[in-house]
């Protein structure tokens, strides 16, 4: 098998992965749902108003719909491996 092929396949082993830990949702659940979590993130995070940001990892867009929210005038984009969560 060539390196090409290996990459691929390992991406589509990845990808299967997060759609699997999706569905049973217990820990992104519980990850999401912590209100001081998402706060800290926010706080942490050096945006200011009119910036793009690339969210890599999307997921549901948990984190990338808090920002759109906190700074309405900033540009944010999500990229996820996954298609459907």
């Amino acid at each position: 098998m060539d390196m090409e092929q290996n990459s691929k396949d390992s991406i589509e082993k990845t990808k299967q992965g997060f759609e699997e830990s999706f569905k049973k949702a217990a820990y992104y659940d519980m990850q999401t749902q912590d209100a001081s979590h998402l706060e800290a993130i926010l706080s942490f995070l050096p945006i200011r108003p009119g910036m793009k940001i690339l969210d890599l990892g999307t997921g549901t867009g948990y984190l990338s719909f808090a920002i759109a929210k906190r700074y309405p005038d900033c540009e944010i984009y999500g990229l996820d491996i996954v298609a459907e969560t």
